[in-house]
């Protein structure tokens, strides 16, 4: 099983469906010492990129592993009283090893998440590919910043615990790995750590270390095979949600706490409906007084004009009171605006 951080294809679609497409069959390999011959079959899992459901995504992970050892559960009827020595090696369907690939500037926060919550059900590997495409000091630098993320990882991910990684007596984690052979950069330390790096996975999968994960492997089996038969044996949907809530319950906020949230959201947007809809009752409100003080500045703007004309009509009678038998408008005529001789017909 190969699980990446590029941008793929809807990891629930691809696992949940089988994968069969991203299955490669590697094999037989002969190992002369043990007598026996190994199969393998390497799991391609489409990376997060950029997905906005990390617990969907681990959930998809988790589903698949459990899924697989269910098929041996349902082929071996079970683990009790099987030992490990006669049994080694013959899970055909359970997950060995979880190879982690990490982009070469070290693991995100959503990257460890996820391998805290695979380390307790697969031997869980990371690599770090691109090594020949790097100096001495960048390899070693980034080797220990991932040694630093995997056991310490509350200092990025607050609530999270360290990282148990599996671990064989002679190995170093995390594998450094060139991207090309031969490699694109000038020989050096670092292309030299991606060669031995790649030695060293060949051996712990392909060698006599290779009991070490397929010991590991049972012991993750017979885990599963407790907490399946406790479930009733029937169905893993309970053990996949109770590993992933195990594994993001610290870190990521629960679906209750999402719905709450959620709940609060729709509250204050009907709240806000409610003030915007107020307020704009308010807003027509304040056209219409608006819209009136408008009409009434005009109104008294006019009353103000024609109390002008009215004074000047006046102003011009009086200064005339001494010419006998003259109508006012023979001198006034000629300042009566429409409105005014309209208003006070009695002027004509």
């Amino acid at each position: 099983m190969v699980s990446g951080t590029g941008a793929s294809a809807d990891p629930h679609a691809v696992l949940l469906a089988g994968s069969g497409g991203f299955a490669a069959a590697v094999g037989p390999i002969s190992l002369p010492e043990a007598g026996r011959e190994l199969l393998y079959r390497l799991q391609d899992c489409p990376g997060h990129g950029a997905s906005l459901d990390p617990a969907g995504y681990l959930e998809a992970l988790l589903n698949f592993i459990f899924s697989q050892q269910q098929k041996d559960f349902q082929q071996l009827h079970g683990s009790s009283g099987m030992p490990k020595s006669l049994v080694c090696g013959s899970l055909a369907h359970s997950v060995t090893a979880c190879l982690y690939f990490l982009p070469p500037h070290g693991p995100t926060q959503l990257d460890l998440v996820l391998m805290a919550g695979l380390a307790p059900h697969v031997a869980l590997l990371p690599v770090v590919g691109k090594a020949d495409s790097m100096t001495d000091d960048e390899a070693q630098d980034c080797v220990r910043l991932v040694r630093h993320m995997l056991a310490q990882p509350e200092e990025y991910v607050p609530g999270l615990k360290p990282i148990k990684l599996y671990r064989s007596y002679d190995s170093e984690l995390p594998f450094l790995l060139n991207t090309r052979s031969p490699p694109i950069a000038a020989p050096g330390a670092a292309a030299e750590a991606g060669q031995a790096g790649l030695h060293t996975l060949l051996q712990l999968l392909t060698g006599d270390e290779v009991y070490g994960p397929l010991d590991h492997a049972w012991d993750n089996y017979t885990t599963f095979c407790s907490a399946y038969e406790d479930a009733g044996g029937s169905s893993i949907a309970d053990l996949v949600s109770a590993a992933c809530a195990a594994a993001t319950q610290a870190v990521m906020p629960s679906c209750a706490a999402i719905d709450e949230v959620s709940k609060q959201l729709d509250q204050k947007q009907q709240e806000a409906d409610l003030l915007r809809t107020a307020l704009e009752v308010i807003q027509s409100k304040a056209d219409e007084w608006q819209a009136r003080h408008r009409a009434a500045q005009a109104a008294t703007s006019k009353e103000s004009k024609f109390l002008d004309e009215l004074w000047q009509v006046f102003a011009t009678y009086r200064s005339k009171l001494n010419h006998k038998y003259h109508s006012i408008s023979q001198y006034t005529g000629i300042i009566f605006s429409d409105e005014l001789k309209e208003r006070l017909p009695q002027l004509k």
